[in-house]
């Protein structure tokens, strides 16, 4: 019997870029699980509502990832989450989507923040190079979050 078993989490992004329903990108890539998740998922399972992702932030910064970081670190819009799915028995996807008149003052979507109720920070992407964002481009975001059993020893 394994009394010491660990979890791992990781993540990856996809960003479907559209313009009158025709794809402008499609484009998936991993993302940087932050310092702050293990207390996240502790809150979630304990049943602390606030502690469910419920947004996907978009903004034009570019700082770096770090573990360390807590939110978006440019401008920013907050979408709301607008679907969970559980695509298996240790994923969960999150949907949100960025309309034609959403973020338009960004100009440039460069990075991407997984929160939760209260807008604590569970993931984190920046990408380059910029995704153009007008009035005519519509962004759908789903973010997939994968728990994986580690044995730590007995």
């Amino acid at each position: 019997m394994r009394d010491n078993i660990g979890l791992t989490a990781r993540g990856k992004i996809r960003v479907l870029a559209t313009r009158a329903s025709q794809v402008l990108m499609d484009d998936t890539q991993e993302n940087l699980v932050l310092g702050g998740s293990a207390e996240i998922i502790t809150r979630a399972v304990g049943g602390a509502a606030e502690s469910a992702v419920a947004y996907i932030g978009v903004g034009n910064g570019t700082a770096a990832p770090s573990t360390e970081q807590t939110g978006l670190s440019g401008d920013g819009f907050n979408a709301a989450v607008t679907a969970v799915t559980y695509p298996s028995a240790n994923e969960v996807v999150f949907t949100a989507e960025v309309g034609e008149g959403d973020a338009n003052d960004l100009l440039g979507i460069t990075e991407f923040v997984l929160f939760t109720g209260d807008f604590r920070a569970f993931s984190r992407r920046v990408r380059t190079p910029a995704i153009p964002k007008t009035n005519e481009i519509q962004l759908t975001i789903e973010w997939t979050l994968t728990i994986t059993s580690v044995d730590a020893g007995a």
